[in-house]
């Protein structure tokens, strides 16, 4: 990998914090990013920290058979680690600052350094703008310029964007990283949902006024991209023994803690009575129209399709008898603080399936159905009439497990019940509305049956394995990981 020596801090040695921009497909190494160096030089707070970049090969097209061949994303995390480890080695502290695909590089970087257990100098990594669950631009391209690594990486439900997402969270990047991410709203290359790469993520900082190439271009110090990147390095250049915060006032207690999820659980074994075991219970809606069946782009995991519908949540007074199970609920954020997904322990587990059977304390089938349709399709936009008239059929029910979940140390069980909408007028309408509010949405797609044995819509659309419960009650694919 080519580096441009003047692009190399002048006085290394004096600083121990890095600055490194990483540009985007396309990009150049300084030009990408504006005044971003000017401005980080000139700012009398930041005099200790040095800027450099990361270049590599990219341009937007390829010519068949005389044209560059670009490196791919895995190629380019690994060059990005050859850089660091020779050229910046005297640096205790950097920062990547990364626009589009060079955040896709860079998260690369930060999952192969943990894999392997090696060190890393960086300590937070800012995404301008980053196709986390890929862009749609960039399928289009994908067909244009031929045999293109870096544009089929972009493309929604690649495998290496599915692949990065699935490693991001199983290596737990952001409780070792600070993580930034920046979205442009007027943005016409990547998606809202794909920027935030999930919509329950709180670490989001959003630039109403910007687009895709101008998000990285601040106008002065007192631009709100500049002034994001400036806040981000003097937080993590804070000294542990400055004087602490006054604390804040108190606040309503969240649902949701971190001691909510079991941080290390012991191998499970099936024979070991206190054994964790992963509960789930939830309603799945199975809409159909001309032979095909009604998906909808999941929100915790944007890069895949699911049936319309979720989990039970409970009732008032549920957790006194939750805790004669040891349950531990299994959220992300306070929303899902009340829902049936959580651990108990191996011989709790005929208790929580009499107890769930037997109604109380929780939500019917036809109200988390109900509830469920009407939180999806607000959530994409959508506000369809006479819902609250709408009735649901039930098909079947579908139990899997215990069984013991692969790269996981605990067992899963987890219900499944499947609902039609009942046949009626209102019923017929409300497919229609849906029907047509699909052919402007990219978060509504239907699927034939041979599609959901694939797991792949036509249009290579991730379809969740759960999804087969439409067609009986056989999966074809292992589960998703667990949230």
């Amino acid at each position: 990998m080519r580096f441009d020596s003047k692009h190399a801090p002048a006085e290394r040695q004096r600083a121990k914090r890095l600055v490194l921009f990483v540009h985007g497909l396309g990009g150049k190494a300084k030009s990408t990013w504006g005044g971003f160096e000017t401005l980080l030089k000139n700012d009398p707070e930041l005099k200790e920290v040095d800027v450099s970049y990361f270049s590599y090969p990219s341009f937007l097209l390829r010519v068949p058979i005389f044209g560059t061949r670009y490196p791919g994303v895995p190629t380019l995390a690994q060059a990005l680690a050859t850089q660091i480890k020779h050229r910046f080695s005297a640096y205790q502290d950097i920062t990547l600052v990364c626009h589009s695909l060079g955040g896709l590089i860079g998260k690369q970087y930060l999952i192969d350094c943990m894999e392997a257990e090696e060190h890393s100098q960086v300590s937070s990594i800012l995404l301008y703008a980053v196709p986390n669950n890929g862009a749609a631009l960039a399928e289009l391209a994908s067909c244009i310029s031929w045999r293109h690594a870096q544009l089929r990486h972009l493309c929604r439900e690649s495998d290496l964007v599915r692949n990065i997402g699935k490693s991001w969270e199983r290596m737990r990047v952001e409780s070792k990283v600070k993580v930034c991410y920046v979205l442009a709203a007027l943005d016409k290359v990547v998606p809202e949902h794909s920027a935030r790469m999930t919509w329950s993520n709180s670490n989001v900082e959003v630039l109403a006024d910007r687009g895709h190439i101008n998000v990285v271009k601040p106008s002065g110090k007192d631009d709100l991209s500049y002034l994001i990147l400036r806040n981000s390095i003097l937080q993590a250049g804070a000294t542990p023994t400055a004087a602490p915060a006054p604390a804040p006032p108190a606040e309503k207690p969240s649902k949701f803690t971190q001691s909510s999820v079991p941080q290390a659980v012991a191998k499970y074994d099936e024979n070991d009575e206190h054994a964790e075991v992963r509960v789930v219970a939830s309603v799945s809606l199975r809409i159909q129209r001309a032979g095909k069946y009604l998906l909808i782009r999941n929100v915790h995991r944007p890069e895949s399709f699911a049936p319309i519908g979720g989990v039970y949540k409970t009732r008032p007074g549920a957790k006194k008898v939750l805790d004669q199970f040891n349950f531990r609920v299994n959220a992300v954020d306070d929303e899902m603080g009340d829902d049936i997904r959580g651990f108990i322990t191996q011989n709790s587990l005929q208790k929580f399936r009499e107890w769930f059977e037997g109604g109380s304390l929780r939500e019917s089938a036809e109200q988390c159905a109900y509830r469920e349709f009407r939180e999806e399709t607000l959530e994409v936009g959508l506000d369809i009439p006479s819902i609250e008239h709408l009735h649901f059929r039930h098909i079947r029910s579908v139990t899997e497990g215990p069984e013991p979940i692969k790269a996981e140390n605990y067992c899963q069980f987890r219900i499944f019940e499947v609902y039609d909408l009942d046949e009626s007028a209102i019923a017929d309408g409300v497919v229609e509305t849906l029907y047509q509010a699909s052919l402007q949405s990219r978060d509504l797609i239907w699927v034939d049956a041979d599609e959901i044995r694939r797991g792949r819509a036509r249009n290579r659309q991730l379809i969740a394995p759960h999804a087969a419960y439409f067609l009986g009650k056989t999966r074809y694919r292992d589960h998703d990981p667990a949230i």
